[in-house]
């Protein structure tokens, strides 16, 4: 008898290539799903799968000792729940909650979840100690070495990462559109007015979607912010493309961010109020020192555009 493992599965497609994976190395695997989140092809990927409700964790802890599964990983996304009908709290779970009544963050909920595990003789282990491939290796992962110079910033962008992950404030798809203005006479007949498209590999390859058709498409497929950047302006210094950022503002219901063109700090000014922009990103204006955010920053708050001013950055 091979190996057992546990597996405590959300939704995805994580899940079963973690099945799959065990399996090839002789794991055994006896999985736990939750209704309206597991995939069910899973049941076909293990030697037993159980469908709980999101707060039955007596259940779950039941399950596993069946079935003498003393490690567990769990993989997959649990959505917020949507409707009460989707959670089944049963005494440990109403218990677990009392303890967090303070701090809910989604960490400390998993925290608390292993530790309840664990209290029960089930050891939650990494997600990815079968799935060491899926890992990022160690090393160069552009296609230079950042400089001595650039380290800095290397640095304060993963302080500013791992300071972000402790807000808990969740996170979402990020859909970056890179598009380029049809030139002028080759647009369709009765068109009233500019036409962006979408261009991929950099901008060097050009396609036929159009750009405002492709953020509202990638929206109604669930992402929850737009990076447009302007291929036209990109590198310019000349400003942000305005009439685009404003054209795929007012067409989505989620953030964007505008990108491509910024050369001075009134640029800023014109993404963020003509080009109804929720954010403006730019690169080699700070990366070659000619301004700093803290200037910018300064800038956009004495034309009244809110910003938040913090210590360290300006």
């Amino acid at each position: 008898m091979g190996q057992r493992i546990g597996l405590i599965a959300g939704s995805g497609p994580f899940p079963l290539i973690f099945s799959e994976k065990a399996r090839e190395k002789g794991y055994q695997v006896y999985a736990v799903g939750y209704h309206n989140e597991t995939d069910p092809a899973l049941a076909d990927r293990v030697e037993a799968l159980e469908i709980i409700y999101i707060g039955q964790i007596k259940r779950l802890i039941k399950f596993f000792k069946r079935h003498q599964v003393t490690d567990a990983v769990m993989i997959g996304a649990i959505k917020k729940p949507g409707a009460i009908s989707d959670i089944r709290p049963d005494i440990k779970a109403i218990s677990l909650y009392a303890g967090m009544r303070k701090n809910s963050h989604d960490d400390r909920v998993l925290r608390l979840f292993a530790k309840a595990l664990e209290e029960e003789g089930v050891y939650i282990r990494p997600s990815t100690f079968l799935l060491p491939e899926l890992l990022a290796q160690e090393g160069c992962w552009t296609k230079r070495i950042p400089t001595k110079d650039e380290q800095p910033d290397i640095e304060l962008g993963w302080r500013m990462a791992k300071a972000i992950g402790k807000l808990d404030i969740g996170q979402c798809v990020v859909v970056a559109i890179d598009a380029k203005r049809v030139v002028e006479g080759m647009e369709p007949a009765g068109d009233a007015g500019p036409r962006w498209t979408v261009t991929i590999s950099g901008g060097r390859v050009p396609t036929d979607l159009d750009a405002i058709a492709w953020a509202e498409e990638a929206v109604a497929a669930g992402a929850g912010e737009v990076l447009l950047t302007s291929m036209d302006a990109d590198g310019t210094l000349g400003g942000y493309d305005v009439a685009l950022t404003r054209a795929v503002a007012e067409a989505v219901p989620v953030p964007v961010i505008a990108s491509g063109g910024a050369g001075c700090p009134e640029h800023f000014v014109e993404a963020l109020t003509e080009g109804r922009a929720d954010a403006a990103l730019a690169a080699s204006l700070f990366h070659d020192r000619m301004l700093s955010i803290g200037e910018v920053k300064a800038h956009l708050a004495a034309r009244d555009v809110p910003v938040r001013i913090t210590d360290d950055l300006g």
